[in-house]
């Protein structure tokens, strides 16, 4: 039985253990005790480790509950993925200790840390006023439209409330709301309250209604391209004697118009959709990752919107650098009218030597509106790359020359195939081959016994002997990696171009010159290893010999006829001069006589 126990405790702590281990990122840290004063605001620091897993969500919670004006100050606002502010204000009557918990997660944990705050009674001598924040607009908020045909459209308005509060001990008479904006002119906003006292008693709050327009000039997202309210400014109450309430901020959200409206992910022969924090299974290292993002602008082409939506940019970085082998690439994409849609292509490698496991990159897409309002979206891709233990991968095809001269005299040509291959996998390889195949020409060789360490390549030159009849046509070169001697690893093929070399053949003075052996000469490494493959045995396909021998003796035939027409001329000449002689000679004899 006390084997048992042990082994029982023992069992605990290791799934304790295991327990810990998971991933519990992002986690709060350590947050000391805090004080205020009655009627004075706080703002605290809220620090975590980074997220393992998407963005960070922060949120608050308070116990016991404090009075509906301290409770209505409290806000966490979020800097950043490892930091937030807690904010708040209590009232005359909230003297007292309480528990303050925050609460840290992403898409796959949460975290919490909680800690003391003690609001310190101070006797109210006066008013004190108290407002809390106010947020107009949501994610599908229109924005007014100076261009619009109906006045309605032109000036869109949107209401929201909150609470005034005098926590003194004395009565507050002359209230006065005051609005103050970082964004715009206050004439943008055209603002006004609805049910505002101009006094209040002590303890008496009162809820006002505020009626806002919502001006062109408001950005649709934040700096991080995230769909959030962007503060416009702040308001503050105001009373006789002096009395200043706390600044309450002042958010405006409205509907974001340029979308992502699909993102496909290629590599290899493979491409698939993918959405905001998907995967991309399968990827192996070295290869060619292609990136389409189609983006539209949904502003409808109404007379109420028919907005365009300019200098729009995509983006695309990673913070995984020794896994992808991205910078910062930005593609303009210029501008798009309303309702339309365009497509960018980005594209990068996967390191050659990338590390098993997931790799993320993200895109982000952002413009402006014909009134500067920033519009974007950003999406989050991760790439799970699989390296195989034993992997061999063929790179850098190159052939020399790629298309066969067409003149060859009757003889053949060399062709020289230059193939790398690299070892990818997670171990050294001692039993490695490489081969090069034409088998549409019954062509081929192959390297056996080649050691290759991981991460470490191999470059082999092979001189093909092309025979001098051989078919015009494309021929495919394939050439392939094979581990443990026979086992297919990799492939990628070449092509070489025989030209229709009889369609070049006239009775031009000039001939072609023959540049097949004027190859350069290879500054490679002397470790390549190089094979010459000489003539098979076997003919290959071969272009009807009888086709070249008639062109030929047409040539030949032709120039014959020339020689003949030179010969025919010369002796009629030669006649026409004996004739002329004899009449010469004829006709000084007769004269003699």
């Amino acid at each position: 039985m006390r084997k048992i126990a042990i082994s029982s405790l023992v069992t605990v702590l290791f799934i304790a253990l295991i327990a810990t281990m998971v991933s519990a990122n992002p986690v709060v840290n350590p947050i000391s005790s805090q004080s205020v004063n009655e009627g004075n605001s706080f703002s605290i620091d809220i620090t975590t480790t980074a997220p393992d897993s998407g963005s960070t969500t922060f949120t608050a919670a308070i116990s016991p509950q404090p009075s509906a004006a301290f409770l209505a100050t409290l806000s966490i606002a979020k800097i950043d993925n490892t930091h937030a502010t807690l904010t708040g204000t209590p009232s005359s009557i909230d003297a007292g200790s309480y528990t303050l918990t925050v609460n840290a997660n992403d898409s796959n944990s949460m975290n919490s840390r909680s800690f003391t705050l003690t609001v310190v009674d101070v006797p109210a001598s006066s008013a004190q006023l108290s407002i809390s924040g106010l947020g107009f607009g949501n994610a599908d908020q229109t924005k007014s439209n100076p261009d619009a045909e109906d006045e309605e459209d032109q000036n869109v308005f949107v209401t929201d409330t909150f609470i005034l509060q005098n926590n003194g001990a004395t009565t507050a008479t002359g209230i006065l709301l005051s609005p103050s904006f970082t964004v715009g002119d206050a004439s943008d906003y055209d603002l006004n309250f609805t049910n505002a006292p101009t006094s209040l008693a002590p303890g008496e709050s009162r809820t006002v209604t505020a009626r806002i327009r919502v001006p062109d000039s408001v950005d649709a997202v934040n700096d991080d391209l995230e769909e959030d309210a962007i503060a416009i400014g702040e308001l503050r109450a105001t009373a006789a004697g002096g009395v200043t309430s706390n600044a309450a901020a002042m958010g405006m959200q409205v509907e974001n118009k340029l979308r992502i409206k699909d993102i496909k992910v290629c590599h290899e022969d493979d491409c698939e959709s993918a959405n905001d924090g998907d995967t991309i299974d399968d990827v192996k290292p070295g290869e060619h990752i292609r990136v389409e993002v189609e983006v539209e602008n949904s502003y409808s082409d109404s007379d109420a919107e028919d907005i365009d939506i300019e200098d729009i940019e995509v983006r695309l970085e990673t913070d995984d650098d020794d896994n992808l082998d991205l910078d910062r690439e930005t593609e303009d994409l210029g501008d798009l009218g309303a309702n339309d849609e365009d497509v960018i292509i980005i594209e990068f490698d996967v390191e050659d030597d990338a590390d098993d496991g997931t790799a993320e990159f993200t895109i982000e897409l952002e413009g402006e509106d014909e009134f500067q309002s920033k519009h974007g979206e950003f999406a989050r891709i991760r790439l799970d790359i699989n390296r195989e233990r034993h992997e061999i991968s063929v790179q850098d095809i190159l052939l020399t020359p790629e298309t066969i001269s067409c003149v060859r005299a009757g003889q053949s040509t060399i062709v020289t195939v230059k193939a790398t291959g690299k070892n990818i996998g997670k171990d050294n390889e001692d039993d490695v081959s490489m081969e090069v195949k034409v088998a549409d020409l019954d062509i081929g060789q192959t390297i056996r016994d080649i050691s290759i360490d991981e991460d470490d390549e191999e470059t082999f030159t092979f001189n093909m002997n092309i025979p001098a009849n051989v078919r015009s046509g494309a021929y495919e070169v394939l050439v392939s990696s094979f581990i443990n001697r026979d086992e297919p690893s990799d492939r990628d093929s070449a092509t070489l171009t025989v030209p229709d070399c009889m369609a070049n053949v006239g009775f031009d003075d000039e001939q072609p010159v023959d540049r097949t052996n004027d190859r350069e000469e290879d500054d490679s490494s002397s470790d390549d290893i190089v094979v010459t493959t000489q003539p098979t045995p076997t003919n290959p396909v071969l272009a009807p010999p009888s086709s070249v021998k008639r062109t030929v003796q047409r040539s030949s035939l032709g120039s014959l006829g020339n020689n003949l027409y030179v010969m025919v001329l010369l002796g009629v000449i030669i006649v026409l001069v004996l004739i002329g002689v004899g009449l010469i000679v004829a006709v000084a004899r007769k004269k003699q006589q």
